[in-house]
C-alpha cells in the first residue's frame, strides 16, 4: 500500500506544479454599459409593492469609477402610510460571483433623501401642529422619560418605515439581478468560472480575474482525497497490494 500511496502523491504533486507553472489566469472585462442595460431592463418590470408601500424605481445609474469603486444612483417614487413623494439614493456597490453569473452586491446607502410632494407636506404640517399641541398638554403627565421619548418619535415613524423599505427593496432588486454570465463570454467549459481571485473597477468597466489554476487544484485535491480514501478502504478490506511468487523444484 505504501508504494501505491507514494505513486499517487507523486502524481498529485507533479500535476499541481504543472498547473501553477503553465496555467495562466484569465481577465474578463464587464462593461459598465452591460451592467446598466441589465439594470434598466429590470426597471421595466414595474413597481415594488409590499406592506402597504408602493416603490417605483424611476432611474438607476450605474457608475464605475477609476478609484476602484462603484456606485448606483437611484431615483424613486414612494407611496404609502399617507405619504407620497420622491426619494434619491446613492449606494456603494461591489460584485458577487455565483458561478457562472455575476451580480451587484454589498450595496450600502451613502445618502438617502426624501422629497415629499406639496400635498403630503401640507398634511404632515397639519399633523405636526396637532401633535405638538397634544404633546404640550400630555408630556408633563407622563411618568417616565422612556414614555416621553416614545411619543416624540411617533411623528416621523411612517416616513422612516418608507425609507427603510426603500433600502431593503434596493438590496433585493440589485443583488438578485444577473448582470453578466460567463457562459456567454466565449470561455470554453466551466473550469474558468470556478475561481474568482480579483475584481478591479475602472471608469468604464469591471476587470474580473479568474484563476483556472485554483479551480484545477481544487479538482485535483478532491481526486487525491478520493484515491486516498479508496486505498484505505481496500487496505481495511484486506486487498493484497503485493503478491509473493514462490518457486519450487520438483
Amino acid at each position: 500500500m505504501k508504494k501505491f500511496f507514494i505513486v499517487i502523491l507523486a502524481i498529485f504533486v507533479a500535476a499541481i506544479a504543472y498547473v501553477f507553472l503553465f496555467v495562466k489566469d484569465i481577465d474578463v472585462k464587464i462593461l459598465e454599459t452591460t451592467v446598466q442595460d441589465a439594470v434598466s431592463k429590470k426597471i421595466l418590470n414595474g413597481p415594488i409593492r409590499s406592506r402597504g408601500i408602493k416603490l417605483t424605481i424611476n432611474t438607476a445609474k450605474v457608475d464605475f469609477q477609476a478609484n476602484n469603486t462603484a456606485s448606483v444612483n437611484i431615483d424613486f417614487s414612494a407611496e404609502g402610510y399617507g405619504y407620497s413623494g420622491g426619494m434619491e439614493g446613492n449606494f456603494s456597490t461591489g460584485l458577487r460571483y455565483d458561478e457562472p453569473i455575476f451580480y451587484l452586491a454589498n450595496l450600502a446607502p451613502v445618502g438617502i433623501k426624501m422629497n415629499l410632494d406639496s400635498e403630503t407636506q401640507g398634511k404632515l404640517k397639519d399633523v405636526k401642529n396637532v401633535a405638538t399641541d397634544f404633546l404640550k398638554r400630555q408630556r408633563n403627565q407622563m411618568l417616565t422619560e422612556e414614555a416621553k421619548q416614545s411619543l416624540d418619535n411617533i411623528l416621523d415613524r411612517n416616513q422612516e418605515n418608507i425609507k427603510n423599505f426603500a433600502i431593503a427593496s434596493t438590496y433585493k432588486f440589485f443583488e438578485t439581478l444577473p448582470i453578466y454570465n460567463l457562459n456567454d463570454a466565449g470561455l470554453k467549459g466551466s473550469i474558468a468560472s470556478l475561481a474568482l481571485t480579483d475584481v478591479r473597477f475602472t471608469e468604464d468597466a469591471a476587470i474580473v480575474t479568474l484563476s483556472p489554476s485554483l479551480a484545477i487544484v481544487k479538482i485535483l485535491s478532491f481526486c487525491f482525497f478520493i484515491a486516498l480514501m479508496t486505498l484505505l478502504l481496500l487496505s481495511f478490506l484486506g486487498f493484497p497490494f503485493s503478491a509473493k511468487i514462490t518457486l519450487t523444484n520438483d
